[in-house]
């Protein structure tokens, strides 16, 4: 059975990630433009997958990163 990382849209929904899909996390440098932000202000990470399609997320980098390592799988 595959474990499936569960993340929120900015929208509120729930999306279901396949861990070893996933190539990096990232947020926004600090100090960049409010033109510049990760599509919306309530998103605080984006994640990319293998596909080069990407999720924002309102889940803060350092939370996915967290749940990841304790899943075993790293980016």
């Amino acid at each position: 059975m595959m474990d499936y990382l569960a993340v929120h849209t900015i929208d509120g929904r729930e999306v279901m990630i396949n861990p070893k899909a996933i190539v990096t996390i990232g947020g926004p440098r600090s100090g960049e433009s409010a033109g510049q932000q990760l599509l919306s202000d309530k998103a605080t990470c984006m994640v990319t997958l293998v596909d080069g399609k990407f999720v924002t997320v309102v889940e803060s980098c350092d939370t996915l990163r967290q749940r990841l390592d304790e899943k075993g799988a790293k980016p």
